[in-house]
């Protein structure tokens, strides 16, 4: 079986068991602990301070059509409808679109569909103002990822805003080591505990370095990376990118 089939396999489970906290990891509220209105809020908050966040970087866009990637139970894409006219949550595993359904309060405005592909064929080029995906990458072997990537910037309006936040190693020793080292071995890992124990939400990393040689292999460019968490040897990160040849705005490096 494939890595995108094992993967859906997880979180197809993770959707039927314990769908909120698969989504939100406070371990307080690991078996169904989560109340949903406070879910939602969270997600409201989150896509509160990064629409601020953009308001102080200097970074506008149009607000007519926004893509939700790896939506789970469509806690950030019922929040993006509270500032775009659309947006479109997509995910891998039919649970969670089974509910990010039920638990959608927009009506037509959000709509869900499962993706199981490598790609995102079902959206024409140049299709959203904003594509936004929340530590959702670094559950996805990096090989896919990078595709992934390099679909957002196909379906990115050509004055659009590409937002993702993924787990990346720093050009450290620690930081080589761990990719080097490490990041094979949790690969195994993650194969021996599924066939033992059953889904199991995999970690991945992307060297820095690397995420933007390919983002300039694509004609795009990262005009802001912040970081949200910190290590030695990898940090979480938030990318803020836009197609090369979008006019110039100001932006905090």
């Amino acid at each position: 079986m494939g890595h995108l089939q094992d993967l859906q396999s997880s979180w197809d489970e993770f959707g039927r068991i314990d769908p909120l906290w698969a989504v939100a990891t406070d371990p307080s509220k690991k078996g169904n602990k989560w109340s949903p209105e406070e879910f939602f809020t969270r997600g409201i908050e989150e896509i509160d301070t990064l629409v601020a966040d953009l308001e102080n970087l200097g970074i506008t866009i149009h607000r007519r059509r926004a893509l939700d990637f790896g939506c789970g139970v469509g806690r950030l894409t019922q929040a993006l409808a509270r500032h775009f006219d659309t947006v479109v949550g997509v995910d891998i595993a039919p649970s969670m679109i089974e509910q990010a359904r039920k638990f959608n309060r927009f009506g037509d405005r959000c709509t869900y569909s499962v993706n199981s592909a490598a790609n995102l064929r079902m959206f024409k080029d140049e299709t959203f103002d904003l594509v936004y995906t929340s530590y959702v990458l670094q559950h996805i072997q990096p090989a896919y990822a990078k595709t992934y990537i390099k679909e957002f910037l196909r379906v990115l309006a050509p004055d659009g805003l590409l937002v993702f936040l993924t787990l990346s190693t720093k050009a450290t020793f620690w930081g080589d080591l761990y990719y080097d080292v490490r990041y094979p071995l949790n690969k195994l890992y993650a194969r021996a505990y599924k066939r033992i124990k059953g889904p199991i939400m995999e970690s991945h990393f992307m060297r820095h370095s690397e995420l933007l040689q390919l983002l300039e292999a694509n004609e795009a460019k990262a005009i802001d990376v912040t970081t949200i968490k910190d290590t030695p040897y990898w940090s979480g990160s938030r990318y803020c990118v836009v197609k090369a040849s979008r006019p110039h705005q100001s932006s905090r490096h």
